[in-house]
This record gives structure tokens, C-alpha cells and sequence, in this order.
């Protein structure tokens, strides 16, 4: 029963339909496809997904995650400090750790859950933080739920970062810079070894979240954050390349011990059920012999990206398997993707607040054929040369 009105909701609501801002949600069959899904009842390549290697489908994972639910249950029941640490979530989180090369790790339930809660259980009153302005909701999400100060510097700015960080090192107890690796939105990296040197430099610490990276780029698919030396805590996902769900932080043990008292997005928490971790234990076998798989995943984004700005097309500059292709306003982004789903493609449009220019994000899959991408590229094309003759 509704005792009040929602008025102002639906204000905001219109509002958001005049501006082409409205989100909505968008029901898809998966149907067991790598790469195809079924959308309005038509079926069309999925090319907005972040399933990078193929593995939400594979069968090996597929396989461990049915194995251990017969085996283990459907739940965990209960968050990690009360009866929900299994011998198996153990087991995952130093299999991580050996992998990455890092000292522990500590799961979570989502990769947001983690940066919106981990960043207020670090972050006390007499610290600050520095944060890159092209940084995900969540992670702003965390740096406002906490204690301390936190100012944004220009993305990859390392020239106002250094004059951000001298005025906190004077004021803080702590400072914590906080970056992606891998951006989500624009698909370019943050300049690894400056940050480090500034943060040595300085005696700040560092923070990455490494959710794109992993499974994708560095050695064996450890991602770019893992191999950072000077980075105090790296973030990563097991529900990106890794095909499942959840996350899980590389730290040091005294920080995980401390985390484990103090972060409520760990403590408060129903812990990750059998079948996430049995997934995720697979992809750990699969994930380091995939070279060639990635090596054909940034062969497809390279090929896509060449010939949208042959086409007249603009693109944020990187190198990675996401390729955002900007577009001049909302409505604009709207009807290449509508445009491009006749056709069988299905991007999606990202629009402000998200990003500050629309665009349709792109993502590559190992999954994906030369067919698929050739078709993507090709349609992709003439929108962009139609467009600009429309000018």
C-alpha cells in the first residue's frame, strides 16, 4: 500500500525521457550461446558483454559450478564470519593468490559491493583520498560512504595528480589514490609506472581496480593490477573474463585480517555460493593457457577500431578489447543501436550520467568469429559514413 506520492520520481522520470536518458531494462535469452542471444524475439551477436574469454559458456566451467552445487548445496546460508567459510573458499582464495603472485586474497560478493565498501572500511576521518575522475560509480560510491576527504584529479592526469597529492600529504594522515587499470567506459589504461613512481615518491598508497584487466592482459591473463609492483590493494572480478560472479581483492595478510574486522560489505554478507566458487576454480584452470584466445579477442577490437575511424568514426584512444564508438548526442546513439540490431548486432547505447558522451560501447569476446566481427565492422561502417554525409 503507497502512503505517499511519487510525484517527484515521476518528474524525474519525463525528464529523463525528453533528454533520451531514460534507462530501461532489456530481457535477453542466453539460450547456452558464446555469443548469441535472443532480444524482441530476434536473434542477434551479443557484442556488449564482458563474458571477454568465452567462459560463462565452456564447458569445463560449467561442469566444476554443477559439480559442486550436487556436491556442496545452492547456498552458502550464512555470511563468512558466522558459517559461511567453507574449506573451499579458502582454497580459492590462496589458489588466487599463488596465481597472482600476491601475498593473500579475499573474496566478495560483486565487484561494486567491494569498491563501495572496502574504500570506507581503509579510509578514516584523518585520511584522503585521490581518485581519477573517470573512475566507476562504485568507487565513487566508496569514497562518499567514507570518512575522508577525497578530491577527483583529470583522468590520467599525472601532472595534477603529483600538485593534488602534495596539498594531501601535508593535510592527511593517509592518502589513497584510487584508479582503474583498465578504464570500463573509454577502454584506455591508467599510466601504471608513473603512478607508482608518484606514490613512492610521495609515500602515498595506491588502490586499482583491476575488473577489465584480468583474465585478459599481463602474463597468463593475470591482469595489469597483479603485476603492478608498488600497489597496495588491487580489485579484481571473477564475473568479466572469468565468466562467473563475484570478486575478490589481492592484498596484503595484515590487510585481509584487518578487512575481515572491519569491512561490512565482508562481514555483512551472505558468502559466495558452491557453484560460483566450483565456476571460478575453473576458470583458474583454463584462464592461464588462453594466449591464443586473447591474442584473437585484441586481434578483433584492433581490426574493429581501424575501421571506424576509416569510416570518420571517433574513438577514445586504447588498445583494449573495449572499443567505444562516440556518437553526437543521446538520440544519435540510440538510433545507430536500434539500426544496428536489425541488422542482428546488438550494442548497446551508453548514455549520460554513466559517460559524459554517448557513445555505443563495444566489447570483443574470444567467442566471437571473423564472420561476426566482419559483420559488426561492416555495418558499424556505413552507419558512421551515412551519418556523415547526413551532415
Amino acid at each position: 500500500m503507497n502512503f505517499g506520492s511519487d510525484s517527484q520520481y515521476e518528474k524525474e522520470i519525463e525528464q529523463r525521457k525528453r533528454l533520451h536518458r531514460l534507462r530501461t531494462l532489456s530481457p535477453v535469452e542466453q539460450n547456452g550461446s558464446r555469443t548469441r542471444i535472443v532480444y524482441k524475439e530476434q536473434s542477434c551477436v551479443n557484442f556488449c558483454s564482458n563474458d571477454y574469454l568465452g567462459l560463462a559458456t565452456h564447458p569445463h566451467v560449467l561442469q566444476r559450478a554443477s559439480e559442486w552445487t550436487f556436491a556442496l548445496g545452492a547456498g552458502s546460508s550464512a555470511s563468512r564470519l558466522i558459517s559461511g567459510t567453507t574449506n573451499e573458499h579458502i582454497a580459492l582464495e590462496e589458489r588466487i593468490a599463488h596465481f597472482t603472485g600476491w601475498e593473500a586474497a579475499l573474496l566478495f560478493g560483486s565487484g561494486y559491493l567491494a569498491n563501495a565498501t572496502l574504500i570506507p572500511a581503509l579510509v578514516g576521518r584523518e585520511d584522503g583520498i585521490l581518485v581519477d575522475r573517470m573512475a566507476h560509480n562504485s568507487i565513487l560510491h566508496g569514497c562518499k560512504a567514507s570518512n575522508g576527504r577525497f578530491r577527483r584529479f583529470r583522468h590520467n592526469n599525472m601532472n595534477h595528480l603529483e600538485d593534488l597529492i602534495r596539498n594531501s600529504v601535508e593535510t592527511f594522515r593517509t592518502t589513497w589514490v584510487i584508479t582503474e587499470t583498465l578504464f570500463s567506459m573509454d577502454g584506455d589504461e591508467s599510466p601504471l609506472e608513473d603512478l607508482v613512481s608518484l606514490c613512492k615518491k610521495y609515500g602515498v598508497r595506491l588502490y586499482l581496480d583491476d575488473a577489465h584487466s584480468f583474465g585478459v592482459m599481463g602474463d597468463q591473463g593475470k591482469g595489469l593490477g597483479a603485476e603492478t609492483v608498488g600497489a597496495d590493494l588491487v580489485l579484481a572480478t571473477l564475473g568479466k573474463a572469468a565468466g562467473g560472479y563475484g570478486a575478490f581483492a589481492l592484498l596484503s595478510e595484515t590487510l585481509r585480517e584487518y578487512l575481515i574486522n572491519r569491512c561490512g560489505g565482508f562481514i555483512y554478507t551472505t558468502s559466495l555460493p558452491p557453484s560460483i566458487l566450483g565456476a571460478a576454480d575453473a576458470a583458474l584452470d583454463l584462464i592461464p593457457a588462453m594466449n591464443r584466445e586473447r591474442c584473437k579477442l585484441f586481434e578483433f577490437a584492433t581490426l574493429f577500431r581501424e575501421a571506424v575511424l576509416k569510416a570518420g568514426g571517433r574513438i577514445p584512444e586504447g588498445k583494449s578489447q573495449i572499443v567505444p564508438v562516440l556518437a553526437t548526442g543521446e538520440n544519435r546513439a540510440m538510433e545507430w543501436s536500434e539500426q544496428l540490431l536489425k541488422q542482428g548486432l546488438f550494442v548497446q547505447a551508453i548514455r549520460p550520467p554513466t559517460v559524459r558522451e554517448s557513445r555505443l560501447r563495444v566489447t570483443f569476446s574470444a567467442a566471437h568469429t571473423s564472420l561476426e566481427t566482419d559483420h559488426l565492422i561492416q555495418e558499424t561502417s556505413k552507419l558512421i559514413r551515412n551519418t556523415t554525409n547526413d551532415l
